[in-house]
């Protein structure tokens, strides 16, 4: 595979000095003043020439692998040896007398195709093929692509997930459907409740044929317990996530670009079950609520669902980001109540057919109409509860618009930035300081991404820090 799918970026030198390296000459090359590298330890780079001053004489030199990187703006190298060579900076001593001398002027990384391997599932699963003998998968950390330093590296936590999972299958074909969660005690079938076992009990019960904690008994109890509460109801952001996931493994295999997920990629955002107040008892449920988002409400309650549907919320951009953000706002029941709730959506831009295979909400119809009015249509189409606001104007300092002092002030509650330029980024995260509003950053520049959320008075704005200057940057 092409690690990055990226044509290797090209960086102007100052100086190559020689240090003894003790098993080899090493290099210690140093960046112009201005320029920042993009190696790190093991990269192979190749240092080049301009002959446009004139030199008849095309040189070559060797190709070098990176040791150390000691700051954004020098690192030291080695000859490279390649597999079924010795090391190269032995065989022409002459090339490496001309890095010394300052004949080469730039350097840039070189790609070397890279063969990945993969097991099969029952491989992983169980030992020697053997389908009565589990393996201890979970204690391979060769096998878990890490997705979030607290939770990746946890042996603990990738056991109770795996066997849940395993014991989940077991469950859904035994019983042919997926666990109920434990419904309240104050139900008119208390007796019979309590003489028959509930789903939780059945599911525990195969989980101990799987695997048993064998320390910390409570975090085993705690992850598992969720696991089974929630697995039966569907919850929009994980889908997002997870469809955007398998689409991308397929392209990755399609075109051999960028690295794949190596065998498991472990995610949850469990962190949300914490802060949600369980509400089994669902005789007084709002119907609304739960016919708009009834996943959303199984697992987090009630109170969390209303808020969402009776919030204010401000998307600013409809193209590609902004119509997976509608969506995925739209399908959580946001904008539903009908006394308050709204999303408001504003983008000046019109479609042009270039945007069609990036922004799901438009088709070929919508050509050369406004990006807000179409997307609010496509949206309407399947959800006609959901209340939205396009509108066509531009964020900015315009006072006469409709996005003036008192908007910022009590129109909205939450800001969601789909932009793609810094300053009208700037603006907005200006005034969510102002006036206290959280505010959810997003952008987009190819295969790579970036968000951002600020938490009033509690975490830093998107202004509070500026990354160090790249030639492009997600927008």
């Amino acid at each position: 595979v092409d690690e990055d799918g990226e044509t290797p970026r090209s960086t102007l030198l100052d100086r190559i000095e020689a240090v003894d390296g003790g098993e080899g000459q090493l290099f210690t090359v140093h960046c112009l003043e201005g320029e920042r590298h993009d190696v790190s330890r093991g990269d192979v780079i190749e240092f080049q020439r301009d002959n446009s001053d004139g030199m008849s004489v095309t040189l070559t030199f060797p190709k070098c692998q990176v040791v150390t990187v000691k700051s954004p703006t020098c690192f030291t190298v080695r000859g490279w040896a390649k597999e079924d060579d010795t090391v190269s900076n032995t065989s022409d001593s002459h090339s490496f007398d001309g890095l010394l001398e300052g004949a080469p002027l730039s350097f840039s990384k070189v790609k070397l195709p890279k063969t990945l391997s993969f097991s099969s599932l029952r491989d992983i699963l169980y030992t020697s093929g053997d389908e009565e003998t589990k393996s201890d998968c979970w204690d391979d950390d060769s096998i878990f692509a890490p997705s979030d330093l607290d939770k990746s590296f946890d042996p603990l936590r990738r056991k109770a997930v795996m066997s849940s999972m395993t014991a989940l299958d077991m469950f859904v074909k035994k019983y042919g459907r997926l666990p109920l969660r434990p419904r309240s005690k104050n139900r008119e079938d208390k007796e019979e409740s309590i003489q028959k076992r509930t789903d939780l009990e059945r599911f525990q019960s195969l989980l101990r044929k799987v695997a048993k904690p064998t320390t910390n008994q409570e975090k085993w109890a705690k992850i598992t317990t969720q696991f089974a509460n929630s697995c039966r109801a569907k919850f929009t952001p994980i889908q997002a996530f997870s469809g955007a996931l398998g689409a991308q493994e397929v392209l990755k295999a399609a075109t051999g670009l960028y690295n794949p997920v190596h065998q498991f990629l472990l995610y949850d955002c469990d962190e949300v079950l914490d802060n949600a107040k369980s509400e089994n008892d669902d005789s007084d449920e709002d119907q609304t609520v739960v016919d708009m988002s009834p996943g959303q409400t199984y697992i987090l309650g009630q109170s969390l669902s209303k808020k969402l549907a009776s919030s204010r919320l401000f998307l600013v951009g409809a193209g590609a980001i902004g119509c997976e953000l509608l969506k995925n706002l739209a399908a959580m029941g946001a904008g539903t109540d009908a006394k308050r709730g709204c999303i408001i959506l504003t983008d000046m831009d019109t479609i042009e057919r270039s945007n069609l295979s990036r922004q799901l909400l438009f088709r070929d119809h919508d050509v050369g109409e406004f990006k807000s009015a179409a997307a609010r249509t496509s949206m309407l189409r399947f959800l006609p509860n959901c209340r939205i606001e396009a509108h066509t104007s531009r964020v900015g300092n315009e006072e006469d618009g409709p996005f003036d002092d008192d908007f910022w002030s009590s129109g909205c509650d939450v800001v969601l930035n789909a932009l793609d330029n810094v300053e009208a980024r700037l603006f907005v995260d200006s005034q969510c300081v102002a006036n206290g509003l959280g505010l959810i950053d997003a952008g987009t520049l190819g295969p790579k991404g970036n968000v951002q959320v600020v938490v009033p008075h509690a975490s830093e704005s998107y202004g509070s820090s500026a990354d160090p200057p790249e030639p492009d940057i997600p927008v």
